[in-house]
């Protein structure tokens, strides 16, 4: 096919796609203009010919100026690449974007603040292998005679399974604006993504958060403590993709789309699909469907989220008003045959985890003769079922909608797919009103917003952290929280910061490189690690090394881990340096000083003067003294010089294998006992072992006792 069977041009300037899928350089049109433009006389669908005003000017190859009257719209500029194209005396432009990626990069990019949608370009579009080339396209940047958003535009790559990249254009300048990505494969995430989706244990706690990372006694501090629970330290860093990841389908039914319900014909003015949100709660991103159009409707149809009623997969319909709203999509662009498209939600809304939804798709401007079709089935292939609106929603059983709903976990208070870490600290001073959220969104100027990550007091704060949504970072002006109400001026520094990819910095696959302020708790660090806090000082953690119990019977076995002694209990471990006889003891004092490598909480055992070793739980420690809860002593009372020692493990047990984590410091030999009386007696089990630089272990052998 050539360009002029793709195009076409109306007696008022509007040159318009009617291809079906080939794609032209905007050079290729202001040739195809100027070949038309010298016709004796217009014909067909192509009204210019030599005694029209010119309709395009050629700069470069790579920038077009279209002169009045003379008009692309935004789907013609789908079909064209490799430059610009400048309309309405430069009040409307799109500018040619040029990726420089692997092949196979699937590309999203950040617009004013979003997602942009739809997108178009996702996989190879106009690539040029041989150059190196993954996607060239235009994105329009100037609308009404104003810039959006400054021009600014970000790239990035974000699929699971490989790594994540982006590049930011500060403002776009006409022809080709270069985006330098890359896209290859991560060795250190290779777990299925069903398998990390699984990880819902591991969780963060937002905001301004003091750790010891280096365990040096004073906090650093960070915008973030996360808890990996129960997972490597690379588990953790997969999750972290996975949370920031291009947000993916939550929910589809993609059939062939072989029944056809109509939207908009005088009579139905919405179809609708239930689905179930999956296991963690999620922002509705985008949604899409299959349309086609019947006759020439015009006007703009919507997709719609709602709550659900009804009973799953037989009478759902949507219930209230729409809880989010997705952007227009220009019917009369459809085509006669189906097409998948794409509906973006520009306002997410946040979906609570399995939790039964209904997307809908609304248009109302059509007639019996001008309308929309929407493709699906009648026999039931989706766990939901459709609805129709004809002025009330009505469900069919057996019907389903050929859909995709596409979501983003939350990070910070935004979706996961827009989260990108801290762009700016900003300074504070006076004034202040009212106490800010942990995390929100804060807006300043006239038309500049972020999302606040931390800020270093909630009413009284002199420094903030932000990522810049849209806009330009703060130069003194009043910053205002959205959900809080609460302000501060920015005033003195703004430091913008460094960003990793992911957020959260890099897995060598036994340690994580923290990024710019990312915290991690810190028992879930090793020596290896590295975490870099907000003042961007690096912090490295000691060596938190655990020792682990196995063979044990929950329920029955009673475990105790101490010191050893030559085979025995290290009971002169400490002595007392005081005699505690009250009825609230609240603290204990011991000689010698406490050694370093002792756990931050546990239990010790103190000697009363009846020779009974007090069970003690402590809270902390610092020097020779353990905080301890309140115990009474004063029935038997513990006398200075008694004897003390830190018992590491010291409980009934709650699982097959019980385990403490302390500071590695030197190598401790440890005396381990495990008795169980009850229904299956054995007989005590003691032995000793090594707490090293690696940790430690041992396993109960269960003799019984008969």
């Amino acid at each position: 096919m050539a360009i002029r069977d793709d195009f076409s041009v109306s007696s008022d300037g509007s040159i318009r796609y009617v291809g079906v899928g080939e794609n032209y350089t905007v050079i290729q049109l202001h040739r195809w203009l100027g070949d038309l433009m010298d016709d004796a006389q217009a014909a067909g669908n192509d009204i210019l010919d030599i005694t029209d005003a010119t309709a395009s000017e050629r700069s470069t190859d790579n920038i077009v100026t279209l002169k009045t009257p003379y008009n692309i719209d935004d789907e013609a500029s789908k079909h064209l690449y490799d430059g610009s194209v400048i309309q309405d005396n430069g009040n409307t432009i799109y500018d040619g974007i040029l990726v420089f990626a692997n092949v196979g990069a699937y590309l999203y990019v950040f617009q004013n603040g979003s997602v942009l949608s739809p997108n178009f370009w996702t996989i190879g579009l106009n690539a040029d292998a041989t150059n190196g080339i993954s996607h060239r396209f235009m994105i329009k940047v100037r609308s009404g005679g104003t810039d959006i958003d400054g021009r600014r535009l970000i790239g990035i790559t974000r699929e699971f399974g490989s790594t994540y990249s982006e590049f930011k254009i500060n403002g776009t300048s006409r022809g080709n604006n270069v985006m330098a990505l890359t896209y290859a494969t991560d060795l250190n995430n290779q777990t299925a993504e069903a398998t990390v989706n699984g990880y819902i244990t591991i969780t963060n706690t937002e905001g301004y958060r003091g750790l010891d990372v280096d365990n040096n006694t004073v906090n650093e501090y960070y915008y973030s403590e996360w808890n990996k629970a129960t997972y490597t330290i690379n588990q953790f860093y997969e999750r972290e993709k996975w949370l920031s990841r291009r947000g993916t389908a939550e929910s589809a039914y993609t059939d062939s789309s072989a029944a056809n319900f109509a939207v908009g014909n005088a009579t139905i003015t919405g179809q609708a699909q239930s689905f179930v949100n999956g296991s963690n709660g999620v922002y509705l991103t985008r949604a899409f469907t299959r349309l086609r159009k019947v006759g020439s409707p015009t006007g703009n149809i919507v997709a719609k989220l709602y709550t659900h009623s009804g009973t799953y997969g037989t009478s759902s319909v949507p219930t209230g008003g729409a809880l989010s709203t997705s952007n227009n999509i220009d019917v009369s662009k459809l085509t006669t045959i189906y097409q998948e498209v794409e509906f973006g939600f520009y306002t997410q809304y946040l979906m609570t985890a399995s939790t039964n939804y209904v997307v809908a798709f609304e248009y109302s401007a059509g007639n019996g003769s001008n309308y929309v079709q929407v493709g699906g089935v009648t026999t039931s292939g989706h766990g939901g079922n459709r609805s129709e609106n004809t002025g009330a929603w009505a469900a069919t059983a057996t019907d389903d909608l050929n859909f995709q709903v596409y979501a983003s976990p939350k990070l910070y208070g935004i979706s996961g797919e827009k989260f990108r870490g801290i762009t700016h600290e900003l300074g504070l001073t006076t004034p202040r009103s009212g106490d800010f959220n942990a995390t929100e969104l804060v807006s300043w100027g006239s038309d500049s917003t972020g999302v606040m990550v931390a800020i270093d007091s909630s009413n009284s704060g002199t420094k903030m952290w932000i990522q810049l949504l849209r806009g330009t970072a703060p130069s003194s002006h009043l910053l205002t929280g959205s959900t809080s109400g609460a302000t501060a001026t920015h005033s003195g520094t703004t430091t913008e910061r460094t960003l990793s990819f992911p957020f959260c910095g890099a897995s060598t696959g036994s340690a994580i490189i923290g990024s710019y302020g990312f915290g991690i708790e810190t028992n879930d660090l090793s020596a290896s690690d590295k975490l870099f806090d907000l003042t961007n000082t690096q912090r490295t953690p000691p060596n938190n090394v655990t020792f682990t119990v196995g063979g044990l019977v929950i329920g029955e076995d009673r475990l105790l881990v101490t010191w050893n002694d030559g085979g025995n209990i290290d009971e002169n471990q400490f002595t007392l340096d005081a005699t505690y006889s009250g009825g609230t003891v609240t603290s204990i004092q011991v000689s010698p000083a406490i050694p370093s490598d002792t756990a931050s909480t546990g239990t010790i055992r103190v000697q009363c003067n009846s020779g009974i070793y007090k069970r003690i739980s402590y809270t902390s420690w610092t020097g020779d003294i353990f905080t301890i809860e309140s115990t009474n002593f004063s029935g038997d009372n513990a006398n200075s010089g008694n004897n003390c020692y830190v018992s590491y493990i010291d409980k009934l047990v709650e699982a097959t294998s019980e385990a403490f984590t302390v500071v590695y410091s030197t190598d401790r030999s440890l005396y381990i006992r495990v008795r169980d009386g009850g229904v299956t007696p054995i007989k005590t089990f003691e032995t000793t072992g090594s707490l090293g630089s690696a940790g430690g272990s041992a396993t109960a052998i269960r003799t019984a006792d008969v």
